[in-house]
């Protein structure tokens, strides 16, 4: 038995068959659309991703590559050294402290500097030297009051120095090599720099007092200056 179709009819699935292409189209471009926007979503995680990894790797490749050397390590612990010092035992105004390398004359600096506002007249010379001289003397003292044995300056000050500029795996040298540990303290000066205040060097055109020798020095051989 066959089926007429009526125009009705057909119309009615002609109108069926487009709305069901239609909603399939519909499905297609939002399926690709998600698809799209998770492509997206994860190329941008795997950018922050691949930023954190380059970061790291940058990072711990400078740290790692940039090797502090002894010397460097040395003056970092002297300077924090000289530091204490001048917080538990300098009473002085506008305390200054630094230790460096003088690359020109080969030399460890540690320096101290304070200010005061009187005794940079010739009457009062011999007492200011006296007293730059003692800071000096008291300083050294202090540092190397823990280290060497005896209380010979040249052991304890090489004692102290060997300390400061080694690392537990070159200790040893410095142990076995006399040489070495006089080199080290040969080369190392301490300097006091007692300043004019600002009033004081502007009103009567004063400069400062330095006194300056080996940590090894006696009180005789420190040499004073006016800088």
């Amino acid at each position: 038995m066959e089926f007429c179709h009526t125009p009705v009819t057909l119309q009615y699935n002609f109108c069926m068959h487009r709305s069901i292409k239609l909603v399939f189209s519909m499905k297609v471009i939002i399926l690709t659309l998600l698809f799209f926007k998770l492509i997206f979503f994860h190329s941008i995680i795997n950018s922050f991703s691949e930023e954190k990894t380059l970061f790291n790797n940058n990072l711990f490749n400078t740290l790692s590559s940039n090797k502090i050397n002894l010397l460097d390590f040395g003056l970092m612990r002297f300077e924090e050294d000289l530091a204490s010092y001048v917080k538990n035992y300098l009473d002085e105004q506008n305390v200054f402290t630094s230790v460096y390398y003088d690359w020109s004359n080969e030399r460890i600096i540690a320096s101290i500097s304070f200010e005061q506002n009187h005794g940079f007249s010739e009457e009062n010379y011999l007492s200011t030297s006296y007293k730059c001289k003692d800071y000096f003397v008291k300083t050294v003292n202090k540092l190397t009051k823990n280290s060497g044995y005896g209380d010979g300056k040249y052991s304890k000050t090489s004692s102290y120095l060997s300390d400061l500029f080694s690392s537990p795996t070159t200790q040893y040298y410095f142990a076995v090599d006399e040489k070495l540990r006089k080199s080290l303290v040969e080369s190392t000066y301490l300097e006091i720099i007692i300043r004019p205040s600002k009033e004081l060097a502007f009103e009567h055109n004063v400069s400062p007092m330095r006194c300056v020798a080996n940590l090894k020095a006696d009180f005789e051989d420190i040499v004073v200056v006016f800088k």
